[in-house]
């Protein structure tokens, strides 16, 4: 409560010093206001969506707008819009990383991640189109939109809550989409690698007529699947290759026979990464349309929306993600003595026998109508509505470990499963463990939202612009399930996720002034822009909050501005969460050091009573334009994030019974200590269930460890922003050069309150640097490009060691080159838009660096960066 009543005294007292210094322009001007020129209110205001504000027509104030028009975004080859992030320094989570989709991770959809704020729930960064919100905790591909309808992409890295609400932790990216389009428009590319190939087609029509507009756009994308084996740089890091079909035997005295020839102190082979789908197949149809119709002189009505299916298979290894340890005996009509012993563990998969695919669809629909009144004296009034839907489904196969046993103890091949060749078994006992493996979800968004804006009232600097508005949203879940991986077991553990709902009520408002502007300027004071913003949001589930924001601009002279702004942003729980479901399940295993129980109590699910994750941010930079040297911009913008209240699962590593960390481990209780507190399911397929644990004589003690989704520690991040710019037309055409990135200056976590902060720079690896430098230049119809990506190295601590590979104490940088070339056609018979592209990607083929590890469980041996290696990129546009 002390946080949220000092937040409203400084929105208050901000708006006041805004007031205060207006009045002071005022005193101070010696023209009467009678002599200005015309105001915002005479003219018309242009109608542009602006990123990070709510007032029409202005740039928000103390931030850095990272941007990309339609131009510069054809100029890099992008045929899609994650490629287009892609090139973002700042969009840490995909610059210089082919989007990939991990085959035991189960997403569906690639989440473009500003600053990459750790564990953190959800998502740190809002992704809007044309300013709105599709879904809520970041949930948005922004491939869902055709490249022929996006205009720009706008990119605000600081927070954003007291505009837009939950998530703008990081920062906002908006997708903006063309506000209208004449004729049609043509746009083809096929890509080709070592053992791959993508396509698409782009169609965009659309007619402009006095009063309004419409247009749609279509889009399909295909890709067929690279492999571990297509790749040199994914690769198996263990050198233990024991559970490689046929599998190895190990007898009681501990020898191993690799199968089938079973030679003593041996084990089977194979690289387990090889039939990993690390760029699984995919086919998408996305389409988008928007119509705009003025209904008078004074009221127009528009509406955009999109419709896209995704459809893709992802692969997984049996060696790797789900390995078998069989325990066989002499009753299992296929066993075999080595040496006279009746009993033998055999180590095998399923590899080869189960087919390892694992299909994924994703349907989404997005509708946004808009209604917009003029309403005089520079006033507009802006009611929108939104419906968002989009269903998530996962098929595959796993093995039931339980019908597995029974087959193990089957006492005829007609019953039993042969452990020495699995796929030699008789056919119905394999189709008799074998289940259909679904997950799936459905989610609706509803949200209406209205926004007033206009001129208040006039300084001699300009016109004080406000806008005030309020917003209802509404969210619900569906059933579905997810998995959560604990310590020592290799598969996740499914656990239900109810249906869940809840709504939001938001009030907002902002308020612009420009206190020096170009009818009062002086010397050393050539415009001075302040700003307050601020929004309360209300949950149904976890109650409210506030966010404000300041912003200033100066200028001391004409082309160099030095700009500021500090803010409180917060993310809302991912629905579902604090909905107070758990589950136990016991391990006879240690995992805390010092611990004195010999079993581990896992509670898995969710705290009640969730709070939202909270940040503080802060920026300062600059922008400089030198007018000795024509085309050139160039600046730098300095950040600071505090994240709070983490929400996420507590790491392990590193913890203790005492301290911080006595509220989520408990050693030494008796069962009915534990029995008593946590009355909850038992964990579905786990080891032990609780209370066979405590059916034991004597009882054991218990430790309990509590692994809930629940609000944890703290991350502190600073660094650098920096860009330079030039554009020159020449004789012969133009040239181009750039200079863009981020250097993280330190990143500092602690694992949960109270916990020493961590050096992530140190410990996590993590690459302070993401860099772009790019030259181009325009001849006649010719244009050529050509960018240089940088991902810094990092060190590792502590170190990685395996039997393969040694020991790895740094991973270095990742750099590659990638080159644009476009070329229009100056044939007669064909219009003057019509061009043929070319784009290689990675063009001198670098790997992404060694890893002694892996990402997750499927994606080994290397990181700091992905590759689909060396792609040439075709194109073909065209436009009638």
């Amino acid at each position: 409560m002390n946080y949220l009543r000092n937040t409203r005294y400084l929105a208050g007292a901000s708006a006041l010093v805004i007031a205060i210094a207006a009045q002071a322009a005022v005193a101070q001007t010696t023209a009467p206001a009678q002599e200005q020129g015309p105001s915002a209110s005479e003219t018309q205001v242009e109608e542009v969506v602006v990123t990070g504000t709510l007032i029409r027509g202005v740039a928000p104030t103390g931030a850095n707008v990272i941007g990309m028009n339609r131009e510069a975004i054809t100029a890099t080859g992008a045929t899609t819009t994650n490629d287009v992030l892609a090139r973002i320094p700042q969009v840490t989570s995909g610059f210089l990383a082919a989007p990939t989709i991990s085959p035991d991770g189960g997403n569906t959809s690639v989440r473009p991640n500003l600053r990459d704020l750790g564990r953190a729930s959800g998502s740190t960064t809002l992704v809007l189109i044309d300013g709105h919100r599709v879904r809520p905790n970041g949930d948005t591909d922004p491939d869902s939109l055709p490249p022929g309808a996006l205009d720009r992409v706008e990119i605000v890295p600081d927070g954003g809550s007291s505009v837009y609400g939950s998530d703008a932790i990081g920062g906002v990216i908006n997708l903006i989409t063309r506000r209208s389009f004449d004729g049609l428009e043509v746009a083809a590319h096929y890509g080709v690698a070592d053992n791959y190939y993508n396509t698409d087609i782009n169609l965009t029509a659309g007619k402009r007529w006095d009063t309004g507009s419409g247009y749609i756009s279509y889009v399909f994308q295909k890709n067929d699947a690279i492999f571990g084996r297509d790749r040199d740089f994914m690769r198996q890091i263990t050198g233990d290759g024991r559970f490689c079909p046929p599998g190895t035997i190990q007898v009681p005295n501990g020898t191993l026979y690799a199968l089938p020839g079973r030679v003593a102190g041996t084990t089977g082979g194979c690289d387990n990464t090889d039939n990993v789908s690390y760029r699984p197949a995919a086919e998408r149809h996305s389409i988008f349309g928007a119509f705009t119709q003025d209904l008078g002189d004074s009221v127009s009505f528009d509406v955009r929306g999109f419709y896209t299916q995704r459809e893709y298979i992802n692969t997984i290894d049996f060696n790797n993600a789900q390995p078998q340890t069989l325990q066989v005996n002499s009753q299992n009509p296929y066993f075999q003595s080595i040496g006279g012993e009746t009993s033998q563990t055999v180590y095998t998969s399923f590899a080869g026998v189960v087919d390892g695919h694992a299909s994924y669809r994703r349907d989404e629909f997005r509708v946004n109508p808009t209604l917009t009144a003029r309403l005089g004296g520079g006033w507009q009034l802006r009611v929108s509505g939104a419906y968002d839907w989009n269903r998530n489904r996962q098929l595959g196969t796993t093995v039931d470990p339980t019908a597995l046993a029974t087959a193990l103890a089957g006492t005829t091949t007609t019953t039993a499963i042969n452990p020495y060749n699995l796929g030699a078994s008789n056919p119905s006992v394999l189709a008799s463990l074998l289940r259909d493996n679904f997950a799936g979800g459905e989610a609706k968004l509803y949200q209406g939202r209205a926004i007033a804006d206009g001129v208040a009232f006039s300084l001699p600097g300009g016109d004080v612009r406000l806008a005030v508005g309020a917003e209802y949203l509404e969210e619900q879940g569906a059933n579905s399930k997810n998995g959560q991986s604990l310590p020592g077991q290799s598969a996740s553990l499914p656990l239900a996720t109810p249906d869940a709902s809840r709504n939001v009520r938001s009030i907002f408002g902002e308020v612009v002034a420009p206190i020096v502007g170009d009818a009062n300027a002086r010397p050393g004071v050539h415009a001075l822009i302040l700003s307050a913003s601020g929004r309360y949001d209300r949950y149904s589930d976890f109650g409210g909050t506030f966010n404000p924001k300041l912003g200033v601009d100066y200028e001391p002279v004409d082309g160099f501005k030095v700009r500021a702004n500090w803010g409180t942003s917060f993310n809302a729980p991912p629905l579902g969460l604090g909905a107070g479901i758990q589950a136990v399940g016991t391990l006879p295993t240690k995992f805390i050091a010092g611990q004195q129980a010999p079993y581990s109590v896992i509670l898995a699910g969710f705290v009640p009573d969730i709070d939202p994750q909270t940040a503080t941010t802060w920026s300062v930079g600059f922008e400089a334009r030198p007018k000795a040297i024509a085309g050139l911009k160039l600046g730098a913008t300095y950040y600071n994030i505090d994240l709070k209240d983490q929400i996420g699962l507590l790491a392990l590593g590193g913890v203790s019974l005492t301290g911080e960390f006595s509220k989520y481990i408990q050693d030494n209780q008796t069962c009915a200590q534990v029995q008593a507190k946590y009355k909850a399911p038992e964990f579905v397929n786990f080891q032990i269930p609780l209370a066979a644990t405590c059916s034991l004589s004597p009882q054991p003690l218990l430790t309990v460890i509590d692994l809930r989704q629940q609000n944890l520690g703290e991350l502190k991040q600073k660094g650098l922003d920096f860009n330079v710019d030039y554009a020159r037309p020449t004789s012969f055409g133009a040239i181009t050069a750039s200079l863009a990135g981020t250097y993280i200056l330190a990143r500092d976590t602690a694992i949960v309150e109270g916990a020493p902060f961590a050096d992530d720079l140190r410990g996590a690896g993590m690459s302070r640097m993401f860099l772009v430098a790019s030259v181009g230049a325009q001849v006649g119809d010719f244009t050529a490009n050509a960018a240089f990506n940088h991902r810094q190295g990092y060190d590792l601590n502590p170190v990685l060691t395996t039997a393969r590979f040694g020991t790895q104490s740094r991973v270095k940088s990742f750099n590659t080159v990638d080159l644009f070339l476009a070329y229009k056609l100056p044939v007669d018979w064909l219009n003057d838009d019509t061009s043929l592209t070319l784009n290689v990607s990675n063009l001198f083929d670098q790997d992404p660096p060694f890893y002694n590890g892996c990402i997750g469980t499927a994606l080994c041996g290397f990181s700091n960066g992905a590759t689909l290696g060396r792609l040439a990129t075709f194109g073909l546009r065209t436009k009638f």
